[in-house]
């Protein structure tokens, strides 16, 4: 099948080989990207992680948040389809403290570290033993 128009430019039949793409996946064309295909970067730094996940065409009322000591569960219910995702934390979150917003298709999770997991300094001691 030649996706070229008679002047030779492929642009012209872009939206026709993506329509055929499309529909070789299973979903209507112009439709937002599969609920499974939902992107996850997970990045912390000593006080907490920052979750963001990108899922086009997701309401807030279809996302489901949950935390259990280091890991965080999300899971989004989209046309009839669930997805779960475990995410593994680096240490232990403070589940009272965690903010998510969802703007854009961008879901963002803030999640504090728990303060009793946090690292704590040890003085040692100078003073001669009597």
């Amino acid at each position: 099948m030649v996706w070229m128009n008679p002047q030779g430019s492929l642009w012209p039949n872009f939206g026709r080989l993506q329509r055929e793409m499309s529909r070789a996946q299973g979903r209507s064309a112009g439709s937002a990207v599969a609920v499974h295909r939902c992107a996850l970067n997970l990045s912390s730094n000593a006080d907490e992680a920052l979750l963001i996940a990108r899922i086009p065409g997701v309401t807030s009322e279809a996302i489901d948040l949950s935390i259990e000591g280091r890991a965080l569960r999300l899971s989004i219910t989209k046309d009839e389809q669930t997805i779960r995702r475990d995410v593994q934390l680096p240490w232990a979150a403070d589940p009272d403290a965690v903010k998510a917003s969802l703007k854009h298709g961008r879901l963002e999770v803030r999640i504090p570290r728990l303060a009793t997991d946090r690292p704590r300094a040890i003085t040692i001691d100078t003073t001669p033993n009597a």
